[in-house]
């Protein structure tokens, strides 16, 4: 009897009692390590069953009905993978991921910004970190994807080349912001820095062609870089001294920890003049150069640059506003005897400065859940003074110095209809005003392998070039079914300049993307894209006061791959 009734009770308990142990909820909460802040699209896997989801935007996950866990393992871009062992009864757990840390400064990524998906990459902090060659540096990382290289000339300085574009044809953005150079001397050598503090990059969303509407007017692709918000649990303090620079950054609450206003404050200087003298490197430089070579390249100046960047950031009740500052650097001087045979009037001076100054902010404002707006304002200098050469004739330098001062307002309003339906409505205005002040003759372009400076017509202008042009556009994303998605979306660009000049032009661009299962997406782009001409090339004396607009026709078909989440 007694053994009958010890076999009901521990059938009882199994049953009744065993069960909700065995297929109990569970609750998983995970944080970031020193801020505190909720961590979106982690993924937490569950060690015995393998079972795995992301968290929410509170950074949240639950799990129910699931067998006792004893270990939880979770995975981020951007932190450390943690792995924890749990209590068989722990119902609720919180879990703090550590950030990871390059050279001592703290990077995170990954935010898919905009949802098209057609041949776009998105840079993970573990690629970032892997990549031989960047230096701790995520920029340059950008030089190394496929078809994508860094360059200097008509483009400017750290100008990109993208799938044979020219370096004028593609766009680089900060926070919303464009900027007018991305590398210090453009990347020239491979192993300049960035114009960027590497520890305030967030992430990457470049897209290699098919960009959609609300990007700027450009052929070729887009790189669209976030920088993360500043810490605010406490004041941070960073230094760093190297062989040729020097940097600091600073950030942290404006007053109390965990307010709502926050700051960083970085800079960076290189120092390299202020140790070797420009004998030295001659020295040096004419050392390794034979007899023939010697003294055809004099350093006068050696190269020097600097970076700055600041943030103030306020969290408000349904949104934030951000106030920036920009700035960077480059100059340097030498002196060309290489070619005095060949082509004479390149003998000379060879010099550059560069500089430029962004102020901008950015508003973000949530009305509900379905209507959110965000408006950008930015104005923007950027000064070149290049010197080339001789005049056999008068003796001075060719030369080109201009000015550029960019106002741009870029509003955008997005309106979530219903699970299936959003609206984009946006559009970029920006006025220009650019003095320029130039001797010199047009500039080669890449297939001119036989230019000589010297028999080249030159061009002597002083002139100012005023332009206002306004891109209004709409775009539509249907989600047709969970695998389906459609985008279409309308782009007019509208340009009036001084002189006269005056041209207008509409981009319809479309996009498709079926995702074939977890690991498989489908996507197609086809759009019409349009840019307007570099200020030099429509201004009269020089270039063509009737030029329109340069356009292309983008048809791109891809096939995205992901692993799936538990690797690592």
């Amino acid at each position: 009897m007694n053994l009958r009734r010890i076999l009901f009770n521990y059938l009882f308990l199994f049953f009744f009692i065993g069960q909700p142990l065995l297929a109990a909820n569970l609750s998983v909460t995970v944080l970031e390590k020193g801020s505190g802040d909720a961590i979106e699209g982690a993924t937490v896997v569950l060690g015995e069953s393998g079972e795995y989801d992301v968290t929410d935007e509170t950074g949240n996950i639950l799990f129910e009905d699931i067998a006792a866990v004893t270990k939880i393992k979770i995975l981020n871009p951007g932190y450390e993978t943690l792995e924890k062992n749990v209590h068989k009864n722990t119902q609720t757990i919180t879990l703090y991921l550590l950030p990871i840390s390059v050279d001592g400064e703290t990077l995170e990524v990954v935010e898919d910004r905009i949802q098209e998906k057609t041949s776009k990459i998105i840079l993970t902090e573990p690629e970032l970190r892997r990549i031989p060659g960047t230096a701790g540096d995520p920029l340059k990382v950008v030089t190394t994807l496929p078809g994508v290289v860094s360059g200097s000339g008509q483009g400017g300085p750290g100008a990109l080349y993208v799938r044979g574009s020219g370096r004028e044809d593609n766009g680089v953005l900060i926070n919303r912001i464009p900027v007018e150079y991305l590398f210090h001397f453009g990347d020239l050598s491979g192993i300049s820095p960035s114009t960027i503090n590497p520890s305030l990059i967030k992430d990457f969303n470049a897209f290699l062609g098919g960009f959609p509407v609300e990007y700027d007017d450009k052929l070729g692709g887009i790189l669209d870089v976030q920088l993360r918000n500043p810490r605010n649990d406490r004041r941070h303090y960073n230094m760093r001294l190297a062989i040729h620079e020097a940097a600091f950054l600073v950030e942290g609450p404006v007053q109390e920890k965990n307010d709502n206003d926050s700051f960083y404050v970085a800079g960076r200087m290189s120092y390299l003049d202020r140790i070797l003298t420009p004998k030295t490197i001659n020295k040096l430089i004419n050392a390794q150069a034979s007899e023939e070579e010697k003294n055809d390249f004099t350093i006068v100046t050696l190269p020097r640059y600097y970076d700055a960047q600041a943030n103030w950031h306020r969290e408000l009740k349904k949104g934030f506003l951000d106030v920036y500052y920009f700035a960077a650097g480059d100059s340097l001087a030498a002196n060309l005897n290489a070619t005095e045979d060949t082509d004479p009037e390149l003998v000379g001076d060879l010099s550059i400065d560069l500089s430029y100054h962004s102020v901008g902010v950015n508003w973000l404002h949530r009305y509900n859940n379905a209507l959110t707006q965000i408006g950008t304002w930015s104005i923007r200098r950027f000064n070149a003074n290049q010197q080339i050469g001789t005049d056999t004739l008068t003796g001075e330098s060719f030369f080109v110095d201009t000015k550029n001062t960019f106002a741009t307002f870029d509003p955008q309003l997005k309106w979530r209809i219903n699970n299936k339906h959003e609206l984009t409505f946006g559009s970029n205005i920006s006025r220009i005003w650019t003095p320029i002040d130039l001797y010199i003759s047009v500039l080669p372009t890449e297939d001119n392998v036989n230019f000589n400076f010297t028999t080249s017509e030159k061009f002597r202008i002083d002139t100012v070039l005023r332009a206002g042009m306004i891109s209004p556009y709409v775009k539509h994303r249907w989600a047709i079914s969970d695998k389906l998605n459609s985008t279409i979306g309308l782009r007019y660009s509208y340009l009036k300049a001084s002189g006269g000049i005056e041209m207008s032009a509409f981009s319809p661009r479309a996009a498709i993307e079926y995702q074939i299962n977890k690991q498989l997406l489908l996507t197609a782009s086809w759009g019409k894209y349009v840019q307007f001409p570099e200020g030099a090339t429509i201004v009269s004396g020089i270039g063509n006061p009737r030029m329109g607009f340069t356009e292309a026709e983008h048809r791109i078909l891809g096939l995205e791959y992901r692993p799936v989440p538990r690797w690592s």
